[in-house]
């Protein structure tokens, strides 16, 4: 494994968000990945949350059901009516620890939709990161540098190849 790839899984498992710049290829190879890997994760988060909330929607309405038919009692209440039930329906320890589960499912869908968000985010910065290495912005300066000839300074250049034919061709002519 080359350096790139090993730094790169080295903060992959750690940061899937990171960017490494000088190894676009490996990232753009990974993006789709890593995209898969939290969509699906996100998909799987939204599945069991919606279960659990199907779960607790469904014991809600039996241990309501339940104290309508006197299966339950409230104590100390000679009435039984809906604002009761209501209350007691509430305050069951069943449908609070069911709650509980739905709170953390939700917590662990957002974080898996955040990752999802930011890989968007990463997708679109590996995009900018492309138009700027087409555009040589983390090329080498092109200014002449001292004591070298136009050729030397010319070599970084775009049109390097160009330079190079004109001038061997202007000393084939003469």
């Amino acid at each position: 494994m080359n350096p790139i790839e090993l730094e790169y899984n080295e903060k992959y498992f750690k940061n899937p968000i990171h960017l490494n710049k000088f190894a676009l290829d490996f990232e753009w190879e990974r993006q789709a990945y890593l995209m898969y890997h939290y969509g699906d994760a996100a998909c799987d988060a939204s599945d069991e949350l919606n279960k659990r909330q199907l779960e607790f929607n469904h014991r809600k309405a039996q241990i309501a059901k339940e104290y309508r038919q006197g299966i339950r009692k409230i104590p100390n209440i000679q009435k039984l009516t809906e604002g009761g039930i209501k209350e007691a329906v509430e305050s069951d320890v069943e449908l609070f620890e069911l709650l509980k589960e739905i709170n953390e499912l939700k917590s662990e869908y957002d974080l898996a939709m955040n990752a999802v968000r930011a890989l968007s985010q990463k997708k679109h910065a590996i995009e900018h990161e492309v138009q700027l290495y087409f555009a040589k912005y983390y090329s080498s300066p092109r200014q002449k540098a001292p004591g070298t000839t136009e050729l030397e300074s010319d070599y970084m250049s775009d049109n390097f190849y160009e330079t190079l034919k004109n001038e061997l061709n202007a000393k084939v002519k003469t």
